[in-house]
């Protein structure tokens, strides 16, 4: 069973940051240059896979991101947290995750 309001997809996982964090985070990660985000990993990082059920196989969210290739709940925080800094910055969004294993829609 998973939590209700958990969100499904990741557009949906970046709407739900907006609400999720205070303004304080917000302003703090807004001040990080992007090369400073994975020293986030155990601080924003963490209460991402919390609130969002990325530790829980049976999380809609996390089923997304293993239909893409992603494995750990590590990786899948990661990947919101860069995309969700580009938003606190106005700056267009990179193509939603894809297959890795393919390569497509891959930050690199």
């Amino acid at each position: 069973m998973t939590a209700p309001g958990w969100p499904a997809t990741f557009a949906d996982a970046l709407d739900l940051l907006d609400n999720l964090i205070p303004t304080a985070t917000k302003q703090y990660l807004h001040s990080l240059a992007e090369s400073d985000l994975d020293r986030e990993h155990w601080g924003v990082g963490v209460a991402i896979r919390n609130e969002l059920g990325l530790w829980r196989e049976d999380a809609p969210l996390t089923r997304w991101f293993v239909a893409r290739g992603f494995a750990q709940g590590e990786e899948m925080s990661i990947e919101l947290l860069r995309a969700y800094w580009r938003r606190l910055h106005g700056l267009e969004p990179r193509p939603e995750p894809g297959n890795r294993e393919s390569g497509i829609g891959n930050r690199e």
